[in-house]
């Protein structure tokens, strides 16, 4: 089957087990829903109790032994090898569980700010052959700071302060050579891991006649395949493709309204 506009598009008339199956895994999740009509140009294919159960479900919930997560969690993510669970929490705290041990609580990170505002994002930076990166953790906050953490040693090895800027997204290049930051004022910040040093503000269209980004940039991602490109998106309803070597938004797409880090790229670099 061959998807079409909101529904898919069958290539044959034999509408086989094979076929549903391969339907009901990628067809939008419904609940309470007897029946789905699919369109053919040569016929309709009804398929019955098609969501009588959830496509996804939980495999298992993990309960956390420290009971003051009432608090909001604005970011999380795995470590690497999948041995620790980091969630950035909104008064500036992050917390990292240890997937190994029942998501016991392993390491507290709190807010270096002492401000109480948002921990926004959070990334371990990529393995490097030189490199031992396993315990290297970036945190960006709401205060417009970003901190590089060792987490077994609950340490802040630096800080990087954005003045006059909300710090909402961040991203490392594959090789971990590389950061980005994104945030309130609509521009994309690109640093050097080694120099900590800033490499490009990328606020710009190529075309001056355009604009880049207008308002808030909530994600920016790397290019798995070329860490001089930049995808980033926002309040705008714009994704800015931006070259580093240019210093610019070569190109943009019109529509999604991104409010959180809600960009991801397919690994081949084709899809996003």
């Amino acid at each position: 089957m061959k998807r079409h506009g909101y529904g898919y598009q069958t290539s044959s008339d034999d509408d086989s087990s094979d076929d549903l199956d391969s339907l009901a895994v990628q067809y939008p999740v419904k609940q309470n829903v007897d029946s789905a009509i699919i369109n053919d140009t040569k016929k309709e294919v009804k398929l019955k109790k098609l969501f009588e159960r959830d496509t996804y479900h939980i495999i298992k919930e993990h309960k956390t032994d420290d009971d003051d997560l009432d608090i909001d969690c604005f970011s999380c993510c795995y470590s690497l090898d999948g041995n620790n669970f980091v969630i950035g929490l909104s008064d500036g705290s992050v917390k990292i569980y240890n997937t190994q041990n029942q998501y016991k609580l392993a390491y507290y990170l709190p807010d270096p700010n002492h401000k109480a505002l948002p921990s926004t994002c959070v990334r371990y930076r990529p393995y490097t052959p030189n490199v031992d990166a396993k315990n290297m953790l970036l945190v960006s906050y709401s205060s417009g700071s970003l901190c590089q953490w060792h987490t077994q040693s609950q340490a802040c090895i630096y800080t990087i302060e954005e003045k006059e800027n909300q710090i909402f997204g961040i991203d490392y290049a594959q090789e971990g050579n590389k950061f980005t930051s994104c945030g309130s004022d609509a521009s994309v910040r690109v640093y050097d891991e080694a120099t900590k040093s800033l490499i490009a503000k990328l606020d710009r269209h190529v075309q001056p006649e355009l604009v880049a980004h207008s308002s808030r940039v909530y994600t920016a991602k790397f290019h798995p395949n070329d860490d001089n490109m930049i995808l980033s998106g926002g309040w705008d309803n714009t994704i800015q493709i931006w070259d580093i070597r240019m210093g610019t938004s070569v190109t943009s797409i019109y529509g999604p309204n991104i409010c959180g880090d809600a960009l991801s790229i397919h690994p081949n670099g084709h899809q996003f």
